[in-house]
Parts: C-alpha cells; structure tokens; sequence
C-alpha cells in the first residue's frame, strides 16, 4: 500500500468500520521502521536501577534547566570548564520533543487499549454464543456437537493450582459426588472464631474419582469401646460382648 493510497484511505477513515488488511500492514510496517529509527538514533538501553538514578525533568526541573539555559547564555564569563550552552540548547530542544512525542504516545496507546478492549469483547461475545449453541445440541445428543463441544469446553476448566483452597461450589459438588459415591477421598474443614482476630478456616479437598469400574461401596464400620470387636456402623449393641454402642 503506498503513501498515496493510505492519504485515501484516511479521508474516508471516519466512515470505516474497520481497517483494511492492507492499510493495517502498512501501519505496523510503518511503526517498525519508526521503532528501528528511534532505536538507532536513542538507545540508551537502561535498566530499572539505572532508570532510578537517573533526574529526569518534571515540570520544576525542566523550568529550571529551561532558566539556566537562558542565564548562562548571556554570561558566558560564568562558564565552568566543559560547560557547552549550544549542547544544553540542543538538550532542551530534544527534551521538548521527547515530551511532546511521549503525550502523543499515550494518547495513541490508550485509544488503541481502548479499541483492543471493544474488539475483543465483541468477539468473545460472539464466540460464546458459538460456544453457547453447540453445549446446547451437543446435551441433545448431537455426535458432532459434541467433538466440537469437547475442544472448546477445555479453555474453561481451569485446573486448581497447588495451594489454592477451593471454592464454595466446588466443595459442594465434591460433596455432593462423595454422598452419590461418584468420588472417593475426604474433605477435612478446620475453622476457628475469635473475637479479637478475624475467624479464619482451612478447607482440604482431597477428593478423586476412581478408575471406571473400580467404584465399589465400602462398607463402614464401628468398633465397640468395650471389647475391640468391629460391628456394623448402625450396630445399636455389640455382636460380641453384648453391649450398648453410642453411635
């Protein structure tokens, strides 16, 4: 795309809905020219502790630096040795242009921040009902629903990190699915409340499910206090010694 096309395509830039492939090339390849120019000419290459020990020049520095340029420039008998007042003159100028430039900057990168934001939540909205439609069919029984189903629902399950306690409804669906014997493990929760620091708790969510076709129902059992024999988890009297079982 050449210079003479895109000054075409800018004067109709307001009744565009959305850049054209080209006019988008242009501009990144424009950009790239432009970061390889900057880049030759000023790079400085700094780290975050050189950056910090750098002075900079907010607006009382500037106005000062601004000021002494003008001074010194008319008392050049006050010069100490090295002092050059054209490469201050030429510090200043660039430092004017850097300034203007970066606000253009911000500008710029926050209308683009901004259209990133709205394009991406268009798409992901149109994607969802995509997404949306085919969960739909694919609970109906639809075969091919359902493949498509299956490579899509992955970007929603989140696996729990290590350490992380889990949420409300996660404990409830593991309870849930240890009461129905769809899990084996155990969930340990562990609270305390004290009136002079927030009550705090611990969840432990140790549930799995087990290989298909090896879930089997465990019998519980009790044992009963007086003699160690093991009894029936709603045992009310001991098979052994005859004695009463609390349960």
């Amino acid at each position: 795309m050449d210079i003479e096309k895109f000054n075409d395509f800018l004067d109709g830039f307001n009744e565009q809905v959305t850049l054209p492939p080209e006019a988008e090339d242009f501009i990144l390849r424009f950009l790239d020219i432009f970061i390889r120019i900057f880049n030759d000419t000023w790079d400085y290459d700094l780290n975050n502790l050189e950056r910090r020990r750098l002075s900079g020049s907010g607006i009382r520095r500037y106005g000062f630096i601004d000021k002494t340029s003008d001074v010194a420039s008319v008392n050049p008998k006050y010069f100490p040795v090295g002092f050059d007042a054209v490469d201050l003159k030429s510090d200043i100028r660039d430092i004017e242009f850097f300034r203007n430039f970066l606000q253009k900057i911000r500008t710029f990168e926050r209308i683009i921040s901004n259209a990133l934001l709205v394009r991406s939540d268009e798409a992901y909205k149109k994607s969802l009902s995509f997404y949306t439609y085919v969960r739909d069919l694919a609970r109906a029984g639809n075969p091919e629903a359902v493949t498509i189903f299956d490579m899509l629902s992955s970007f929603f399950n989140r696996p729990r990190r290590e350490g992380d306690e889990p949420s409300d409804s996660e404990i409830e669906r593991d309870v849930k699915a240890l009461l129905h014997g769809k899990k084996e493990g155990e969930i340990l929760i562990k609270g305390t409340a004290k009136r002079t620091i927030a009550a705090k708790h611990e969840v432990v969510d140790d549930t799995f499910k087990p290989p298909k076709g090896a879930l089997q129902a465990i019998p519980r059992e009790t044992v009963c206090p007086d003699c160690g024999a093991k009894n029936k988890s709603h045992a009310r009297f001991c098979t052994d010694c005859g004695k009463r079982i609390e349960n």
